[in-house]
């Protein structure tokens, strides 16, 4: 349902945008860009929700106005821990994403001369290090995992090459585990 609903919702984006990207006399059809930025990530589990950052890089093709092919990479760079109870004992949780990547295909559209929004709906592949320490003992658990990915989000261009932009990412949702995150980014056009 969630897949129909964000098909729906990046035709109409697509369908809006082709006349205002026209209408500002904007074109980034056949151009390539990249975009870098610091994701802050929330990882829900079923013990503990830590919110490790990430560093991300997009690297992106117009194929249309209103329609890129994007792929995805990111690292962890910044880890997050929580105190938990189990039972009577307390545990100290640890996460990290290790590193992440994907392919998305990413309709848009310009509100303005300046002001792009769009849609990204793909697949990434996720991994995750957790550690849960209590006293003397400590476990490391590495995760991996792929599934359907999806996100909106908004550029500010404030020159022809270049742009700031912030959006809304889910990145994995399986096995009681999610991992979701707002990235702020600086991107540039080739």
């Amino acid at each position: 349902m969630k897949l129909i609903a964000i098909a729906a919702a990046s035709v109409v984006l697509c369908m809006a945008g082709a006349a205002q990207a026209q209408m500002a006399g904007y074109s980034t059809a056949g151009r390539a860009y990249g975009e870098v930025g610091y994701t802050g990530l929330k990882i829900s589990g079923s013990r503990a929700d830590v919110q490790p950052g990430a560093l991300r890089g997009i690297l992106g093709y117009n194929f249309h106005p209103n329609f890129a092919v994007e792929g995805m990479l990111g690292f962890g760079v910044v880890k997050d821990d929580k105190d938990v109870t189990v039972g009577t004992t307390r545990v100290n949780v640890e996460g990290n994403v290790d590193y992440m990547y994907g392919l998305y295909l990413t309709p848009k559209a310009m509100l303005g001369p300046n002001f792009e929004v769009y849609g990204r709906l793909g697949y990434a592949d996720t991994h995750l290090k957790n550690t849960a320490t209590s006293g003397f003992f400590q476990s490391n658990h590495d995760k991996s995992g792929d599934d359907w990915s999806y996100g909106i989000g908004g550029n500010w261009h404030f020159s022809p090459t270049a742009y700031v932009g912030l959006d809304w990412m889910q990145y994995y949702d399986k096995n009681s585990t999610k991992i979701e995150g707002v990235t702020l980014g600086l991107g540039l056009r080739f």
